[in-house]
């Protein structure tokens, strides 16, 4: 159970709840639904970090593939749960 609650899709605008549905769909590395759900409490930092996922794993010099890879290192190096 998580320690703040989850704001569910059906409490968002249809413009946020569609991104996140498009997230879950998409299987994006490091970008658990849940933790969007969570941000949702304050929708412009939600949606800032949305902006921010979509930047950073997006296709560019690096593939998305090796991007995805790097976060599971840095999780592993930090000892985090990824």
């Amino acid at each position: 159970m998580p320690r703040v609650p989850l704001i569910g899709f059906d409490a968002l605008e249809p413009d946020d709840r569609a991104a996140l549905e498009a997230l879950a769909q998409a299987n994006t590395p490091g970008a658990g639904v849940d933790l969007f759900q969570a941000l949702a409490h304050r929708l412009p930092v939600m949606r800032t970090a949305l902006a921010h996922l979509r930047a950073l794993m997006s296709e560019g010099v690096v593939p998305a593939e090796i991007k995805a890879l790097v976060a599971v290192r840095v999780a592993q190096v930090n000892h985090c749960v990824y």
